[in-house]
């Protein structure tokens, strides 16, 4: 519980810094997505996760991973701030 709740302010604190990349243009959003992907799949590897699945299912993104003690977790997160939609 105490590492989910690591990756949830390291998350807060991408999206900040992810709000600053958002643009209006709908093909410039396409664009900024991956380096908001890119630090949330560094914060994760940082809290020790393995990420198994990360993929953009149209709406967010789903990563599924192990944490340090080998326990699954599933994860769905905003793609525009990276904070999280659903915990599964």
């Amino acid at each position: 519980m105490r590492s989910i709740s690591r990756i949830i302010a390291s998350l807060v604190l991408l999206g900040a810094s992810g709000l600053s990349l958002a643009s209006t243009a709908p093909d410039r959003e396409s664009e900024q997505s991956s380096p908001v992907e890119s630090r949330m799949k560094l914060s994760l590897r940082q809290a020790g996760y393995t990420i198994k699945l990360f993929r953009e299912t149209g709406v967010c993104y789903e990563v599924c991973a192990r944490d340090r003690r080998g326990r699954e977790a599933e994860l769905y997160f905003n793609p525009v701030d990276g904070s999280i939609a659903k915990k599964g």
